[in-house]
């Protein structure tokens, strides 16, 4: 399956970190941002991924990530030279497939953690259906809102409305089923001057081909692109890896997991990674190992 990671913006909501570093290098916890969407995309089962940036964050985000090897995946890079909405560089990272197949896209931002949660991500996607996942929040003005009946039938979908019946935010994953190509187009920028990802889904919904799996309970998710969120994030990590002894948002625990590296690959890896916390917290959670 192909992924595709959008981790452009000027995260200004970051400022003045942001300033001189694109944000999904900033860390979360012992981990940069971007390890987090990129591990949900492998254990989902994506192995060949698109990351979309701005000039400055290709060049550091390639520096960090590389053409994917160590992961046992195959990573390409494309340039969003202006932040015009999500579904602005969805259309961007087409552009780096030859040929169309449907494609999970995670914003680069958003954090991930719960037991299966990549096998329960394949298990709910089928290619003839886009599929999205949502998550009750008590801010819905700031999210992308999905307004379902009692019978689960779609009502609306608004970006960010001052005013809602539903607090059922759209997280940042989706899958985009194989008529993508045919709906991305003809989308009116919004009054925000954004190609806004909530008119695609709304085109997928009058096609009778938008699927809406909620998130359980048991399932974390947090848009880390504000302050509060990154310092929330990060401290509910490390309370789980300390506490539990799971390691979260790490690709190459996930790329072993999955089998797409092996166990002596993976020793090798850590042999080489400098002294870090990062690294002690793989070798605790793989401690039988080494």
């Amino acid at each position: 399956m192909r992924g595709v990671i959008l981790a452009g913006g000027f995260g200004s909501r970051l400022f003045p970190t942001t300033k001189s570093m694109n944000k999904h290098l900033i860390p979360v916890y012992d981990k940069p941002m971007i390890y987090y969407p990129l591990t949900t995309l492998i254990l989902a089962g994506a192995k060949d991924i698109c990351i979309v940036s701005t000039p400055q964050g290709v060049e550091g985000i390639k520096n960090l990530l590389g053409d994917g090897t160590e992961f046992g995946i195959k990573l390409e890079y494309k340039t969003q030279d202006f932040p015009r909405g999500i579904t602005d560089g969805i259309n961007v990272a087409l552009s780096s497939f030859r040929e169309y197949e449907p494609i999970l896209v995670i914003l680069g931002d958003n954090i991930f953690y719960g037991p299966g949660l990549g096998r329960a991500i394949s298990e709910a996607i089928k290619p003839s259906m886009a599929t999205i996942w949502t998550q009750e929040v008590s801010n819905p003005q700031d999210f992308g809102i999905i307004t379902i009946d009692s019978n689960g039938t779609i009502m609306s979908i608004k970006e960010k409305p001052s005013e809602s019946d539903s607090n059922l935010a759209i997280t940042g994953l989706y899958y985009l089923s194989i008529d993508l190509p045919e709906l991305i187009t003809d989308i009116s920028p919004s009054i925000r001057g954004e190609i806004e990802i909530t008119s695609l889904l709304e085109k997928f919904h009058n096609n009778n081909s938008l699927n809406v799996k909620f998130l359980s309970r048991g399932i974390y998710w947090t848009d880390a692109g504000t302050v509060d969120n990154l310092s929330n994030a990060s401290q509910f990590i490390k309370l789980i890896q300390t506490r539990q002894g799971n390691l979260i948002g790490s690709p190459h625990e996930a790329a072993y997991q999955t089998g797409l590296i092996s166990k002596s690959e993976l020793i090798s890896l850590m042999v080489k990674m400098p002294d870090s916390d990062y690294k002690n917290s793989l070798q605790r959670y793989f401690s039988f190992l080494v």
